[in-house]
Parts: C-alpha cells; structure tokens; sequence
C-alpha cells in the first residue's frame, strides 16, 4: 500500500520535475524541516521504529458533504415565491367585472467560487535521501496513522500514510501542504465571506454556512427583497447549557417543528436534516437533554422531574444519543455533526462570555430534499472541463510546469532555482444551500466544560502540539 502511494507520487511528479525553467522569487528561504539527516526531526540514531502521532485529526461537515464537478462561474438558482393578493375589490352587480388575480413572483440566488493557492516550502532536491550514518534508523512507521479525511479539501498527492511522509522528503511537503488546505478550508465552511477578498483577485473566500444561514436575502440581479428566502434564525443570547437548559431545548424544539412545518407545506418531504455544533456542547446538550424533554410543558417554573423518575433511565437515553450521535426532537432522532471549526467565542474575545465558559451555534441544516434531492453541496472548478486547462496541456501547453489532479479538483504549478523547488496547488471552491429557508441557527449558545477538548486546527486557542521543526543529529561538524 505504502510502496503503491510513493510509486503513484514519483509518477505523478516525473513530468513536474523537469528542470527547464528558473522562476523561484527572489529571497526564497529553503525548508530546513527535514525528516532525516543531519537536521531531520526523526534523524536521531536509534529512535524506536514506532511513532506516535498526537495531531488531532479535524472532523466536520466538510468531509461528509459531496462535490461536484462544475465550470459555471456564476450559476442561478432560482425560486417561484408565491403570487400576489391581486385585487381586493369585489364586483358589486352581477356584471361588474370581478376582482383580477395576482401575479407571479420570483427571486435568484448566487454563488460565487473563491480561491485559494498555497504551496510548499522550496526543498533542496539534492539534499533527499540523506542519512547521517548507519545508526539512523529509516523504517519509522506511525502506529495510529491520522489520514485526513476530506478528499475534496486536500489533494491527493497529500493525503498519503504519514508513514511514508515521514520517511519521504517530497512526500512529507505535500503532507504538510494537505494539512493546510485543510486548515483553511474546514473553517472557511462556516466564517467564509466575499467581504475578506484580496483586492486584486489572488485570494478568494466563498461565502460559508453563516452568510448562507440568515436573513434578508435578496434577488441577486435586481437586489429585491426576497423574504421568503429568509433562514430561522434565533439568538440564545448567551443562556448558559448548564443553568437554561430547558430554554435552549425549546428554543430548538420549535425551531425543528417550524422548520419541519415549512417542508411539510412547501411540498418538500421528506427531508434529511442534519444538526451540527461543536463537540463540547454536544456532550453537555445530550448531559441535560433527558431531563429537559421528559419534563417539557409539564412543570413551566423548574422542570424538574417527579421522584418517580428512573435516574438509570435517563442516564442510558444521555448515553445512547452521545454515542449514536442524535438528538431526540418530537420523538424523532435527528442526526448530529460535529465540526471542530465552527466559530467559538471565549472570554478573551467577547465580553458576553465569562471565563470557563465558551460560546457557539448550532445549525440545523438540510442536506435533501423530496428524498434524496441533494440541496447542501460543494463544488469545485473543474480544470479537467471542456476547452480547458487539461485539454491545453494535452495540446502541449507547459506540460513539465503544470498539471491537474485529483479529477480536476487541483490545478499544479511549480518553481525552480537550480536545484532548489517548490510546488504550488489552486482550487476554486463553493458551498451551495439551495434551500436557505430550511435551514436554522441558533446563535450564542453558552456551555462549561470542566475541560475544554483540543482543538484540531492551530488557529484555535486549545490547539496543542509543541516539539522540533528541525533537528542538530551530526556527529561532527568538521573533517580532520
């Protein structure tokens, strides 16, 4: 499997190896992140063979929702609104003219792709392969391998076994590199906005879950007002988990039945929704919510339950939607994601948070409809499209400096000085909601946790990971 990955990247690398063009920026800096040698990070003679990874992997909805394929920059959606009252006059005599019907409304959606590029830190070709000496040990393998999971945020050629990156020098780049589309991309699905393009076009975000999910939608060509568009949106205004439990649990409740009413009367059913939030206020959700649902409407001041009530009981209902991952909702089980990168405020950043306490939202959001109509997608530019980049370089256009990959998810390039390179990868990504007025958010939800749990991304305040980006393992510095 591991020999298979590293033939599949030699072969997928060979033509983009090709030394025929000098273009690396003035005052590069060369990686000194190397597994082995003199300065590796795993060069130290006699390391145990097995490693240990401690890398949280991220997990979202970014890694469950399908992508599709697209060469359409500025596609319309567009939606039948309803139709006017008409008029309100009726006829008094029997030959009077009657009252004319109303007319036909409509409104358009957009979406637009953003744009993201990065690339690896230049490498000194010449220097793969090195070893100290005989006692540097290079059949390292990971024990508990942390493969990312999203095939669409991380390109292939970076995905592979940490195993083989950490005894592979190129493959160790694009596994850094794979690391960091996913660092980008997981928390652009939620925070992602136009607002925070680069002026000229080289950075692009798409618009994430929280432009999406809102209100005041408006007709993308005439900038009408298109209400019925409109998200649920609702503001917890920081009632705490620990202390509101039964607020926030009917807050969710009507939310759910109003959401449902609306499929139900748009002719929508049946609908997979999906409720994501952060782990830890899933826990403490799923700590309460048996208390909360068993004594709903029926003790309005406390909702206390009576001492009737088998503790036992509602322990295992605690424990059986935490590990089944749902939330019970008028006696349906509604399917719960976590997602590690969804916005979250502490007291550091927001002044309605006290210290201990953390703040976030929890979306409820429509994955299909009409039983099986995917309304919730991302998509990507196709560079393998019809007249494009792929049918270019099969032309012969710059083959050995650029090329597609991952089923043209990932436009390549690379640059060279010498013997010094680097690779660059492109991908123009979007978040489509067809339906924003079946999907909700419940904002500034307030929870404790004794602890925080870590945090899989390294712009986040509970990220943790420490050690060496470069290593001193020569055993002398000069040859007598």
């Amino acid at each position: 499997m591991e020999n298979d990955l590293i033939k599949a990247l030699a072969a997928a690398l060979a033509p983009h190896l090709e030394q025929s063009k000098h273009d690396l920026p003035a005052g590069y800096t060369l990686t000194t992140n190397f597994m082995h040698g003199v300065n590796g990070i795993f060069g130290a003679a006699g390391i145990d063979r097995d490693i240990f990874s401690t890398r949280v992997q991220p997990t979202g909805l970014l890694s469950k929702l399908p992508a599709f394929g697209s060469n359409a920059t500025h596609p319309l959606v567009g939606f039948f609104t309803g139709v006017t009252q008409g008029d309100t006059t009726n006829q008094d005599a029997p030959c009077d003219d009657p009252p004319s019907a109303g007319n036909l409304k409509s409104c358009k959606i957009g979406s637009a792709f953003g744009r993201l590029m990065l690339s690896t830190d230049p490498i000194q070709v010449d220097r793969i392969g090195e070893i100290v000496n005989r006692g540097e040990m290079t059949d390292l393998r990971v024990v508990n391998d942390p493969v990312m999971q999203s095939d669409l945020a991380v390109p292939g050629l970076a995905g592979g076994a940490v195993s083989a990156a950490i005894r592979q020098e190129v493959l160790a780049r694009f596994y850094a590199l794979g690391a960091m589309f996913q660092e980008r991309l997981a928390p652009m699905l939620w925070t992602g906005t136009t607002a925070n393009n680069s002026v000229n076009g080289g950075y692009k975000e798409f618009n994430g879950f929280d432009q999406l999910i809102t209100t005041g939608h408006v007709d993308v060509e005439s900038n009408v007002s298109c209400p019925s568009l409109d998200s649920l949106i609702l503001n917890a205004n920081y009632a705490s988990v620990n202390t509101n439990a039964a607020s926030i649990f009917y807050w969710m409740l009507n939310m759910w039945r109003d959401l449902k009413h609306r499929a139900s009367t748009m002719g929508m059913n049946p609908v997979q929704w999906a409720l994501v939030m952060r782990a830890n206020l899933f826990r403490e959700l799923t700590d309460y919510w048996p208390c909360v649902y068993a004594s709903h409407r029926c003790d309005a001041t406390t909702n206390q339950l009576s001492n009737n009530t088998d503790a036992m009981m509602m322990r295992q209902m605690s424990d059986q939607m935490y590990n089944g991952m749902y939330l019970i909702l008028d006696g349906e089980r509604v399917p719960v994601v976590i997602d590690d990168a969804i916005e979250e405020d502490t007291n550091v950043n927001n002044g309605n948070v006290p210290a201990g306490s953390f703040a976030s939202d929890v979306y409820f959001i429509p994955l299909t409809v009409t039983g099986g109509y995917r309304v919730t997608f991302m998509e990507y530019f196709n560079f393998n499209g019809p007249n494009g980049v792929a049918q270019a370089l099969e032309l012969g256009f710059a083959t050995n400096e650029i090329m597609v990959s991952d089923g043209g998810r990932f436009l390549w390039t690379k640059s060279r000085e010498k013997v010094c390179i680097k690779w660059e990868a492109l991908t123009n990504l979007r978040l489509r909601l067809l339906t924003p007025f079946l999907a909700g958010r419940l904002q500034n939800v307030l929870y404790s946790p004794l602890i925080h749990f870590r945090d899989a991304f390294a712009a986040f305040p509970y990220h943790s990971n420490g050690g060496n980006q470069t290593a001193n393992n020569d055993p002398y510095y000069n040859v007598d």
